[in-house]
């Protein structure tokens, strides 16, 4: 029983926190100097610059990451997982949250124009 919760505890505390950075050219090779990581759903963030591209690793299968075009996670969209993500819109903004479908796959991009 000792042993059980030992490995446990080492499971949960070496658990990777999804990573998202932000890039200057569409091919994520360039960093621009955001980055962020996180173990949980979190609000919009905005970017005081826009990017041309994130990329975003280690992401739960049953989360999602939207990027947007707005400061406020409004305007021009791109949602999927883990990769790296562009839009001719640039991004200024995400957020990444839980599915609502657990079961269903993220889709690789979803553009919509919310203005």
């Amino acid at each position: 029983m000792q042993f059980s919760l030992a490995l446990l505890a080492a499971s949960i505390s070496t658990a990777a926190a999804w990573n998202v950075t932000g890039f200057t050219d569409s091919k994520c090779t360039e960093p621009s100097g955001y980055s962020w990581g996180y173990d949980k759903s979190i609000g919009c963030l905005g970017m005081s610059k826009p990017v041309t591209a994130i990329r975003v690793e280690h992401l739960p299968d049953d989360m999602v990451f939207t990027g947007s075009s707005g400061y406020s996670c409004n305007n021009f969209h791109t949602r999927g997982g883990n990769g790296c993500h562009t839009q001719g819109q640039k991004f200024q903004s995400f957020s990444v949250y839980k599915s609502v479908y657990p079961n269903e796959p993220a889709p690789e991009r979803l553009h919509t124009d919310q203005r």
